[in-house]
């Protein structure tokens, strides 16, 4: 009897253990995946002190199976020579284990935290690139976030064939961005600057060219499109875009009578018509005005806002998954992915079986009905 209580034990111990943990549900794609990083400034651009501004710049990239391999903790690491490309490795390491510990330990907790910097991921540093030419993907993170925000999605989509590229949200003249419409623009900015970045790689396809945006990221990928007709797609990962309808206004350059760039719109568990009230914000809606340009717009109801990074998924405690289970909340993350890997297939890659998935219902591919609704409205002709 004892034996077995101990088994128990162990059991759920290691149940406990596992249940803080994530890993990307759905299975990569044939390619290897390489990591570079680049320390690049704007000459264009000034930032504190006059300096030009600095873009760490990531890239994701089909690769060849070589190169170092890297654990979840070396994304976080790159957080300590953001803006200082000059800092020593020691320097570097010091102020990542600063942010590291006041951004995502103080709520995991030192265990649940150590697990997820400790997890292996698939992108290799330095690889060697495969042959062939890919499309472009930019990566536009949330307000202030690293460019390694969510690198399970960016390594998942490497690994089926496109180049990704990310940096940081950084503000005008400091680290911290605000949420206004310098803001917005100066991260639009960046994404532009990395698109013509991507003519420098050689076997980037910038021609093919779209931008992921999670939150801030998800409104700069807007006003970027407005002005950089070389953006072909765009997927918004509960983009700000919708909660920010007074700073789409402002920018009268993004007028919905002449945006016609498609877009797939990932929305978290819709808030109450009381939430919205208590917002104060007005009823104008720059999506319902978008009618030159196809869209969709896929609601993951077990999902809230800080879900859609697979950082925050690693680092959240119990309590912020609120009704759904961390399983829940993860599985419908990996349905996120594979759906923002068919939307840029279908439009970057003209793959006809690609849209069809895009055009049935969730239900069809295997999700409950509870978990995912789909709404498809065709562009209107100019």
């Amino acid at each position: 009897m004892r034996f077995v209580l101990t088994i128990l034990l162990l059991f759920t111990g290691a149940l406990a253990q596992a249940a803080d943990h994530f890993d990307l549900p759905i299975a990569p794609g044939s390619l290897p995946v390489g990591l570079r990083v680049i320390q690049q400034v704007d000459p264009a651009r000034t930032f504190a002190g006059g300096q030009a501004r600095p873009v760490q710049t990531l890239v994701w990239y089909p690769a060849t199976r070589s190169g170092a391999p890297m654990r979840y903790r070396d994304y976080l690491a790159l957080t300590g020579s953001e803006l200082d490309f000059s800092r020593s490795k020691e320097e570097a390491r010091a102020a990542a284990d600063a942010f590291i510990e006041s951004e995502y330990l103080s709520e995991s907790g030192p265990e649940q935290g150590r697990r997820a910097l400790d997890g292996a991921v698939r992108a290799r540093r330095d690889a060697k690139a495969a042959g062939g030419s890919f499309p472009v993907l930019i990566y536009a993170p949330s307000i202030s976030a690293p460019a390694g925000e969510n690198p399970d999605l960016c390594e998942y989509l490497a690994s089926h064939g496109y180049i990704v590229i990310a940096s940081p949200s950084v503000g005008p003249r400091a680290r911290e961005m605000p949420n206004d419409l310098e803001g917005a623009e100066t991260h639009a900015a960046d994404i532009s600057f990395l698109i013509s970045y991507a003519r420098t790689l050689p076997h980037a396809d910038t021609s093919r060219v779209g931008v992921i945006g999670y939150s801030w990221g998800g409104i700069a990928n807007v006003l970027a499109a407005a002005k950089d007709s070389r953006i072909k797609a765009l997927v918004n990962l509960d983009g700000s875009v919708r909660y920010y309808p007074e700073l789409m206004a402002a920018a009268r350059y993004a007028d919905t009578k002449w945006f016609s760039t498609p877009m797939l719109y990932v929305a978290s568990r819709p808030i109450d018509l009381e939430a919205v009230a208590k917002r104060g914000k007005p009823a104008a809606s720059f999506l319902n005005d978008m009618k030159h340009a196809d869209f969709y717009k896929l609601t993951m109801y077990p999902m809230e806002h800080f879900a859609f990074s697979s950082t925050y998924l690693r680092f959240a405690s119990d309590p912020r998954f609120n009704q759904y289970p961390r399983a829940e909340v993860s599985r419908a993350f990996g349905w996120t992915v594979e759906y923002t890997k068919r939307f840029l297939d279908a439009y970057l890659k003209d793959d006809s079986a690609a849209r069809a998935y895009m055009a049935a219902k969730p239900v069809q591919h295997g999700i409950p009905a509870y978990a995912a609704t789909m709404e498809v409205r065709p562009a209107a002709a100019l």
